[in-house]
């Protein structure tokens, strides 16, 4: 069997979060954190906090249409004492999402939306297309940026994206930009 991958890197705030999850649950969506656990208990997120990353937090957007959260949940594998899910497959897109950055500082760290699914599986493709088409559409490409020279690429990043919100804040006043890596900047426009 082949495999389908789908990525999208994205920049996005608390305040873009928000909008974010109110489109998902129009999507019959559920945001979950997926953080390994003693217990089976899912939690469904209702807000994304961008911290600096301490804890490895990670999130599945789960289309329950596709697949209900029971059979999900059903599908966790106990591993040392605590439960773990999938973060590919039917009706799933693992979503790491944005932090500050601990280097640089003043910084937005990217973030990635990624899918991975049989090829055969339509409602899925069909699915991950719709929610990447919306974030496409509320957003504005990311260029790098030399903040020595104060230089914007004439070239967007590719499959990188930034929602509203990050946007406005993290657009080069003050420090704040969106960062790939240690010292490599961007600016949405």
């Amino acid at each position: 069997m082949k495999n389908k991958v789908s990525i999208l890197y994205i920049f996005l705030d608390e305040e873009d979060s928000k909008s974010f999850i109110e489109y998902l649950e129009k999507t019959n969506t559920l945001c979950i954190n997926i953080k390994p656990k003693q217990t089976k208990d899912i939690e469904i997120v209702d807000k994304i906090n961008i911290t600096e990353k301490k804890d490895n937090t990670s999130y599945v957007l789960l289309n329950t249409f596709i697949q209900s959260l029971k059979e999900y949940t059903n599908n966790s594998v106990l591993i040392s004492g605590y439960y773990h899910y999938s973060q590919v497959g039917k009706g799933i897109i693992q979503f790491l999402p944005c932090y500050l950055s601990n280097y640089n500082k003043g910084c937005l760290m990217i973030g990635r939306l990624a899918a991975s699914f049989d090829c055969d599986d339509d409602e899925t493709d069909k699915w991950v297309k719709e929610i990447f088409k919306w974030l496409k559409k509320n957003s504005k490409k990311v260029y790098r940026i030399s903040t020595n020279h104060n230089i914007c690429s004439d070239f967007a990043e590719p499959r990188t994206i930034a929602l509203e919100s990050a946007s406005a804040f993290y657009n080069g006043t003050n420090g704040h930009y969106f960062t790939l890596v240690k010292d490599i900047f961007c600016i949405a426009k």
